[in-house]
């Protein structure tokens, strides 16, 4: 028989193609052939971002789920199925028996009370309104994705063999000493940064955060998006800034352009793990999703955290509570974070030098994990388990 085909279906969403499509790259250096399905848009936002000199669409095909059945469906239903998951946070939905049973959620997912939770000493708090099944729509919206969630966790608990993360040991030993089923393989970095933040800014905000930028007096690079008129979509800061947009549509604050016309940059897109990785990167502003963060503890950048939904809250609380490599951003009543905040946090960070002597050291341990470490001996189980078990699913 020849090397393993696998097929690789991820969830149809930035934080989960990303991760997965790294994984394949790496695991093409073990020999493997890949079929990588997406959706018709996620297709569209990889191929248009992949530069000329990237080979990933020589070493992984791309289909999408019409083609699937043209490939060979007999194919699939009749091999063997690996259900080796790359978990983009999932350490608080291994918890959803427990917070029904504490009395902390009822059955469909709703908070009883607004609280803290706090299930390992290692690991950090989260509050009860910051779960990541409430920050979807309405109610019945929560519901319907908790008892997603729900089933997926079932499902994964007794047809999976491997459940995969894109972290490591050093990063959140209280998860993995909590549930030492899940395998950390990470770091996964990728090359460039592929598709948009999903954040929405309202126009106050947007002109809050360009004064704000205007107002530290540093160069920034930011990346600005085309749905601008809506709001902005924020993704970094380095010695300089780096976030999400073009000028189309775009209505800064009077004058703002010209003012900062030596200082600031506005691109369309920039890749963001290049752009951190540059020695005058001294500061990351980020919604910390967990594919930011990685990149960013990665490349020894501190950060000002801007988190807005799903697992950017326990993120926020690993950068500035357990790792102690950033700040985050206080909001005012009202939900806006004014400039003079902006100002503020970006002075405190960069003029006490333990956040980046901090963030250099949490650099070293995962870089060396993924390297040779733990990580790097995980992964390299993993694919040996695959050709062992000759996987094509």
């Amino acid at each position: 028989m020849g090397n393993p085909h696998i097929i690789v279906m991820p969830y149809p969403a930035q934080g989960h193609v990303i991760p997965m499509l790294e994984l394949s790259q790496q695991l093409t250096n073990h020999h493997f052939k890949f079929t990588f399905v997406n959706t018709d848009f996620d297709h569209r936002c990889i191929t248009k971002s992949l530069s000329d000199s990237d080979n990933i669409l020589e070493q992984v095909t791309m289909l999408n789920p019409r083609r699937i059945g043209a490939m060979g469906g007999q194919k699939l239903r009749k091999g063997k199925g690996l259900r080796g998951r790359l978990s983009v946070r999932r350490r608080l939905v291994f918890n959803i028996p427990r917070m029904v049973s504490d009395g902390i959620v009822d059955d469909n997912g709703k908070p009883l009370k607004n609280q803290t939770i706090h299930f390992s000493p290692a690991m950090p708090p989260i509050n009860s309104n910051n779960f990541i099944w409430t920050h979807f729509g309405d109610l019945s919206a929560q519901r319907r994705i908790f008892h997603i969630l729900v089933r997926n966790n079932n499902f994964s608990s007794k047809f999976t063999n491997w459940l995969i993360c894109n972290s490591s040991y050093d990063l959140e030993p209280g998860v993995f000493s909590l549930y030492q089923n899940i395998v950390p393989i990470g770091p996964l970095l990728v090359k460039n940064r592929l598709g948009k933040s999903l954040t929405i800014f309202d126009q106050e905000q947007f002109e809050e955060l360009a004064l704000g930028l205007e107002l530290t007096n540093r160069p920034f690079l930011w990346v600005v998006r085309q749905d601008i008129t809506s709001g902005t979509g924020m993704k970094a800061y380095h010695q300089t800034i780096h976030l999400s947009h073009s000028d189309i549509d775009i209505i800064y604050p009077k004058g703002f352009k010209e003012r900062v016309e030596k200082s600031g940059q506005r691109v369309r897109w920039a890749p963001q793990e290049e752009v951190l990785s540059h020695p005058s990167i001294a500061l990351f502003i980020s919604h910390c999703g967990w594919n930011s963060t990685i990149e960013g503890v990665s490349n020894g950048v501190p950060f000002l955290c801007w988190p807005h939904f799903l697992d950017q809250f326990i993120n926020r609380s690993y950068i500035v509570d357990c790792w102690e490599v950033g700040l985050e951003l206080e909001k005012e009543e009202c939900g806006i974070v004014r400039k003079e905040e902006l100002r503020n946090k970006v002075e405190l960070v960069m003029s006490d030098k333990r956040y980046k002597t901090r963030a250099l050291n949490l650099q070293s341990k995962v870089v060396s994990s993924a390297a040779e470490g733990s990580s790097q001996k995980n992964f390299s189980n993993f694919a040996d388990w695959i050709k062992e078990n000759k996987v094509i699913y």
